[in-house]
């Protein structure tokens, strides 16, 4: 894809009806648009100099549409709400709203530059995510679960029932006042609850021999 059927795509996108606030231009990242044109041109003249296996040729023009569609946006000529609108599928997004832009785009460049020097950069990096942020380090699967659960260990401790735990503290009930707790609401914070109970070791039998 050339940078002007980049532009062409882009305007039929723009052409949609929009809301007041999808009009909205990206401002502040004109910066990175440099950057990015260097990595979309070293990845064309890459391509050119062939020849390349078809997947490898198939992987490397859809990261240069991805980064003309970048630079498009980082330049102002379309709206974040238009970026967003090319990528249909949510993790296939250009970066996630709480990162932002340049904080995501800086991430991809140190990870490219660093594959320079060293393949296999990207496989450390997801590693590293992995160990950092996934249940097996210790992290909640589910943080709002994991805080009912701290409060139903202390209304457990008084032997209230599991039924009246829930109607107290299911999260449906919060999100939907005519939410009706069932004996499932109750079992999902039994469960929960019950990653807190501690084993308990019998103590040693007595020593006769003393």
């Amino acid at each position: 894809m050339t940078r002007s059927k980049a532009k062409q795509v882009a305007l039929a996108v723009s052409a949609a009806p929009k809301r007041a606030d999808e009009t909205k231009k990206c401002l502040g990242f004109e910066d990175l648009a440099p950057r990015i044109r260097f990595w979309r041109e070293s990845l064309e003249q890459f391509l050119d100099r062939g020849p390349h296996t078809r997947g490898v040729r198939k992987h490397f023009l859809n990261t240069i549409a991805n980064l003309e569609r970048w630079e498009t946006y980082c330049l102002g000529e379309i709206s974040e709400s238009e970026f967003f609108g090319l990528y249909p599928e949510k993790y296939k997004a250009p970066f996630l709203p709480w990162i932002g832009p340049r904080i995501t785009f800086e991430l991809v460049d140190a990870i490219w530059t660093a594959e320079h020097e060293k393949s296999g950069t990207p496989n450390d990096f997801v590693k590293w995510v992995e160990f950092h942020f996934t249940s097996a380090g210790g992290h909640p699967v589910d943080l709002a679960l994991y805080n009912i659960a701290q409060k139903a260990v202390v209304l457990r401790k008084d032997k209230l029932p599991w039924m009246k735990i829930a109607h107290k503290l299911c999260p449906s009930k919060q999100k939907d006042s005519q939410h009706r707790c069932t004996k499932s609401c109750a079992d999902k914070i039994r469960l929960a609850v019950a990653e807190f109970e501690e084993v308990v070791t019998p103590p040693p039998p007595p020593d006769k021999t003393a």
